[in-house]
C-alpha cells in the first residue's frame, strides 16, 4: 500500500497507526477475518477456500489470527453454524 501511495514503509505505518489507532497489519487482518467469518457463516466453503479468498498465503497464519481475534479456530465457527 505504501508503495502504491508512493510513501516509506516506514512514514506510511506511523501515519496509519496514528490516524487509525492500530497498526496497518492489525487493521488489514480485522478486515480479513471479519469477511473470513462471514464466509463461514454464509457459505459451505472450506476453512482452506476462506483462508485464500480473504488474502491469506498460510492457512497455518489464517487459523492463528482467526483464533487470535475471535477466540476459537475457524473450524469450531463452522461447526457452531452447522448446529
Amino acid at each position: 500500500v505504501s508503495e502504491y501511495l508512493g510513501l516509506s514503509y516506514s512514514y506510511f505505518s506511523r501515519s496509519f497507526k496514528k490516524i487509525i489507532g492500530s497498526s496497518f497489519r492489525s487493521y488489514l487482518n480485522n478486515v480479513r477475518i471479519n469477511h473470513a467469518e462471514q464466509l463461514i457463516m454464509n457459505t459451505s466453503k472450506s476453512v482452506s477456500e476462506i483462508s485464500e479468498l480473504c488474502g491469506f498465503e498460510n492457512i497455518s497464519y489464517f487459523i492463528s489470527v482467526y483464533r487470535t481475534l475471535k477466540g476459537a479456530p475457524p473450524l469450531r465457527s463452522k461447526r457452531r453454524r452447522a448446529d
